[in-house]
């Protein structure tokens, strides 16, 4: 099960806890009169984070893409691949797994001028467009990097939407970055040996096979693929037969 943390440069509270109304509120206790009547919430809840956070995104070739105006929060999402199976009169047993990839999403917008909450002066809204969008078609990796909280990662766009809200010309957008793990260099680092196994008794279950094979019940799908059994554990296989599996260590 993932977990999310939602990260807020300033804390804000009010009764009923919804985000716009606390967007809101927000805006008008740090800015009062400043607050320029008929702003969209999204505009207004800007306001309030044009503090010390930056939000930088560097390509591959070097450029910088900084974002004009801090979000409102932002989510950072991690989990384990934790399964949970049930294995005869066990019941549920629980296998636990690796690490999943982190993922970073938040939404702000594109200004169509330079508003007094900027963090930086503002490219036109196109150019931004343009350029997240040729990110997320050639899969390009890039670096995010968030200040204040220490969050440098190397990633991909994994969603990136965007729209027009209240006819200014500001662009409303979302954006999820997804943890980039370089899998060559992983291999690379790794050794591999054959481990061979001879099924011993009938019914035997592949999950207390593949603890015998590789120390990890998780196998078990994998073991099963590999043999011929196209990754179905719910059968068990002949006795006598002999299992082969590469390890990674």
């Amino acid at each position: 099960m993932n977990e999310g943390r939602k990260h807020e440069p300033k804390q804000l509270y009010n009764d009923n806890g919804d985000v716009r109304n606390r967007a809101k509120a927000l805006v008008i206790n740090n800015y009062g009169p400043r607050a320029p009547k008929g702003a969209s919430t999204t505009k207004r809840a800007a306001m309030w984070s044009a503090g010390a956070m930056s939000i930088n995104v560097t390509r591959a070739d070097g450029s910088v893409i900084q974002l004009p105006i801090n979000p409102p929060s932002f989510d950072v999402s991690t989990g384990m691949n934790h399964q949970t199976v049930t294995v005869g009169s066990l019941g549920e047993v629980l296998l636990t797994g690796k690490k999943k990839i982190k993922e970073v999403s938040f939404s702000s917008l594109f200004p169509a001028q330079a508003y007094s909450f900027c963090r930086w002066t503002p490219q036109p809204p196109a150019a931004y467009i343009s350029a997240f969008e040729d990110i997320e078609a050639k899969a390009e990796i890039v670096t995010l990097a968030i200040t204040v909280y220490g969050l440098v990662m190397r990633c991909v766009i994994d969603k990136f939407n965007h729209g027009n809200q209240d006819g200014s010309g500001d662009i409303t957008y979302s954006i999820t970055f997804k943890e980039y793990v370089n899998t060559a260099a992983t291999r690379a680092q790794l050794g591999t040996k054959k481990v061979e196994y001879k099924v011993k008794k009938k019914k035997e279950k592949w999950y207390s096979i593949a603890r015998k094979m590789t120390g990890r019940a998780s196998d078990a799908k994998a073991i099963s693929k590999k043999n011929g059994y196209k990754g179905k554990i719910n059968k068990s296989p002949k006795k006598g037969k002999k299992l082969k599996y590469n390890v990674s260590y």
